[in-house]
């Protein structure tokens, strides 16, 4: 099947808040092309890359009469075995003999190929003219082209807040025996590491050593160009920003502690970072180069981590610089289709669900990575935080709202490395610090001429407490250093808990001291100054402080659902730690340092994914994902009062205290259903995840779902209860009451032997069933749950949500 698109997949690396916008790279004319520009394509050709072939499928043990695509983590492929070796060989040949037709179609020789895929699909990356593309998409043995997605740039409290303590000393493992991920591998896909940092040396209390590293290998796939398909790249590094470096340290770096490295930021109550899986193996693959990241880049990588044959969990913090769109397709082509092998192959992935930008301000409706085998993650705060904080230190005892409040710092701002203490004030008469303050004149834009707004003198060696909106960011910096400030702390004129992306670059303060906090911190401390002192209270910036705040908070950036392409299931799935994540960097941003948006979240899924496997080696990716969705715990969305629902981040936080002792669990047995190229909306909802979806919930006849769990406890006993979306809405389960049993074999050999004739699995059918005086909309979408409760409890309780828009 030939498939040519014109269109340009833009893209972004996993969406950090602080992230640098990345343009894609126009290749130049190679001798002989015609005078157009050229543009990276990825082309695939018919025959099966390794994974889908014959012998795939054989070394996987699929069995006989199963569609290759279609088989769930059915085994690994091994390119070591000598017919593994044949085929790759046949492959490369054949992909020689596409090679010489493509180059007789664009009537030139020197083809520049970039990348070479051999392993989840047989391909090339080569630089084309538009024509010469249109040209490539008639040659035969092409199945299809399509231009290059580009891509850019998008934990000392994290993984205590998400319980993973519980799961290193084995209070919350079932065969009470702890892991911190031994065994397991990250393959961190992203912009390279720090190979010398300390959070990734040799821990030998994780049993690493030179012969045995925990770094395993760190290759940079900017190319891959050889046919053997390795990547090739010059710098598997990160020197960009160390956005690599934070993630890849999140899901899997080591304890750090200030003994070891005594520049870590981190002050009382902690002495140390770490990793959600310290003890896990990495293998870094470098995406992205000085100037752009490529989609050739991530299909290399993942061909590269598949062939490497140990890897566990990937994290993924990447995704559509436009979101999610009515034109999302999974199944189709790109990264999250090549990612369903490595699920197939008993892989935990997990990948950014976006942020906001620029170009993207509305979150709803947008979340990227719908692929249902993938683990979505939105973002959301942890209860406390780690950096430059500010604080009033009279007069009095100052409330504790205005105490360690921290502080996002401005993109020309660097980092503290000593206390400013100086009196905090305001300027009441103009709390926004425009040129044209609100009040005179509120609908006529800024000029923003430096050094207005306010009285000269006015905050002589003071720090300045602004208010955000009416103006620029940079006008208001401008105004208050003209006016003797020596810091300034603009504070969110939204008062929820969502922190926003800036630009504090100045026009005449380039190196001005600039931070930026959250609506009800700022809010506190101008109330406190009001109520103090006619301007001004005595204060200090400390270059690290410790700070409380209120978790399970959605980021404003974090990218929801309703998903546009996938229609009738829910995404994002789960949400982690996202805001201000205190991690590892790379040495040109001083080794460590916070970063926010669903890149952070994301590496915190996939280190819970490695210690689940560690907890439970025989489960499939798609039931570890099911028992951390099941057992996911509630929050709020920005404001800090509204309760999130599924669209916002799926079935909640990812809450480890409980996740590995879920009593029963789910297995997908088929990603596609009945059609290979995209499952329809019945197929969707028919697909076993512990979510349920529909957009048209008849009135006349409701809507059902059908759901088996596998039971994994040696007796269970339970019963559902539901909590309806609305009075007018019924939610019912079949059977209501059941019992469950198991023969599991944990981690260490642990056996857990079944109750005799009780059976280890249940169907169940979910029904929806509007009411008369139910709504019809086609905008509005109802939420409820079903949540099943273990008589003994012997597991915690386990939710599924439940999604619907009515209809006639």
């Amino acid at each position: 099947m030939r498939n040519f698109r014109m269109n340009v997949l833009a893209a972004v690396i996993g969406a950090s808040i602080c992230s640098v916008t990345i343009l894609p790279v126009m290749a130049q004319s190679p001798q002989g092309a015609t005078s157009a520009a050229t543009k990276s394509y990825i082309i695939e050709f018919d025959e099966d890359g390794l994974f889908y072939s014959d012998v795939g499928m054989r070394q996987r043990k699929v069995p006989v009469g199963e569609a290759a695509a279609s088989a769930t983590d059915a085994g690994r492929i091994d390119v070591n075995a000598r017919e593994s070796r044949d085929y790759l060989l046949q492959v490369q040949m054949q992909q020689q003999t596409h090679l010489a037709q493509i180059r007789s179609a664009i009537g030139r020789s020197n083809l520049n190929i970039t990348h070479y895929y051999n392993i989840t699909l047989s391909g090339i990356s080569a630089d084309l003219t538009e024509a010469e593309a249109e040209a490539v998409a008639k040659v035969a043995g092409i199945k299809t082209i399509y231009e290059t997605p580009m891509l850019k740039r998008d934990t000392f409290r994290g993984p205590a807040f998400i319980g993973a303590p519980s799961i290193w000393n084995g209070s919350a493992v079932p065969n009470g025996l702890g892991t911190r991920g031994q065994g397991q591998t990250l393959a961190s896909l992203d912009g390279g590491t720090n190979s010398t940092h300390p959070s990734f040396a040799n821990d030998a209390s994780c049993g690493f050593s030179i012969a045995t590293p925990k770094l395993k290998s760190k290759l940079d796939c900017t190319t891959a160009s050889t046919p053997t398909g390795a990547c090739n790249g010059p710098n598997p590094e990160d020197i960009e920003d160390g956005h690599g470096v934070h993630t890849a340290s999140t899901a899997a770096g080591n304890v750090v502690t200030t003994a070891i490295d005594p520049t870590l930021p981190v002050v009382a109550p902690y002495s140390s970072i770490s990793g959600v899986a310290p003890c896990a193996a990495i293998r870094a693959y470098k995406m992205c180069d000085s100037t752009a990241c490529g989609g050739n880049a991530t299909l290399a990588a993942i061909n590269n981590f598949m062939a490497a044959g140990d890897v566990t969990a990937v994290n993924y913090s990447i995704g559509p610089t436009a979101g999610g769109t009515s034109g999302t397709n999974p199944w189709a082509t790109g990264s999250d289709k090549e990612f369903l092998a490595a699920v197939q192959s008993g892989i935990v992935v997990a990948a950014s669900a976006g942020n906001t930008s620029a170009t993207l301000t509305t979150p709803g409706g947008r979340v990227a990575h719908q692929g249902p085998w993938i683990m979505t993650v939105a973002a959301s705060s942890q209860d406390e935080v780690m950096t430059a904080g500010i604080s009033a230190t009279g007069p009095g005892t100052p409330p504790a709202n205005t105490q360690g409040i921290y502080l996002v710092p401005g993109s020309t701002t660097a980092p503290l490395t000593a206390q400013i203490v100086a009196d905090i004030a305001t300027y009441p008469a103009n709390i926004e610090g425009c040129t044209d303050p609100v009040a005179a004149n509120p609908n006529v834009p800024d000029s923003g001429t430096p050094g207005g707004g306010f009285p000269a003198g006015t905050f002589t060696g003071k720090i300045a407490l602004i208010q955000r909106g009416d103006c620029s960011f940079a006008i208001k910096i401008d105004n208050a250093i003209g006016a003797g400030a020596v810091g300034v702390v603009i504070y969110n004129n939204i008062i929820n808990f969502g922190t926003v992306s800036m630009d504090m670059a100045t026009v005449t303060s380039p190196n001005a001291k600039a931070w930026f906090i959250e609506g009800p911190f700022g809010l506190a401390l101008k109330n406190f100054i009001a109520s103090s002192a006619p301007a001004a209270v005595p204060g200090r910036i400390d270059p690290v402080a410790y700070g409380l705040r209120q978790g399970d908070v959605l980021g404003s950036f974090s990218l929801r659902g309703p998903t546009a392409g996938v229609t009738d299931l829910t995404k994002p799935d789960i949400t982690g730690p996202g805001v201000d994540i205190l991690a590892a960097k790379d040495p040109g941003n001083n080794n460590y340092g916070l970063m926010s948006g669903t890149s952070m979240s994301s590496p915190h899924l996939a280190g819970v994914g490695m210690l689940m496997k560690s907890v439970h080696p025989s489960w499939t990716p798609a039931e570890i994902k099911s028992a951390l969705m099941l057992t996911a715990v509630s929050g709020f969305r920005e404001n800090g009062t509204t309760a999130w629902v599924p669209d916002d981040v799926g079935s909640g936080r990812v809450d480890l205290t409980k996740a590995a002792r879920a009593g029963f669990v789910m297995d997908v047995a088929n990603y596609f259903a009945s059609n290979t190229t995209r499952p329809s909306v019945t197929d969707q909802r028919a697909m076993n995840f512990a979510s349920m979806r529909n957009t048209v919930c008849s009135k006349a006849s409701g809507c059902n779902w059908t759901r088996i769990v596998r039971g994994v406890l040696p007796a269970g006993n339970w019963t559902a209860t539901v909590s309806n979306p609305s009075p007018d809405i019924a939610l019912s389960v079949s059977p209501s009451t059941f019992s469950l049993t198991n023969e599991t074999i944990f981690a260490n050999g642990f056996q857990s032997v079944g109750t005799p004739g009780v059976s280890p699995t249940q169907t169940l059918t979910i029904t929806a069933q509007p009411g008369p005086a139910a709504p019809v909309s086609t905008a509005t979408w109802w939420f409820g749950k079903v949540t099943f409760t273990e008589a003994n409890n012997l597991s915690p309780p386990l939710t599924m949500t439940v999604s619907i828009k009515v209809a006639n």
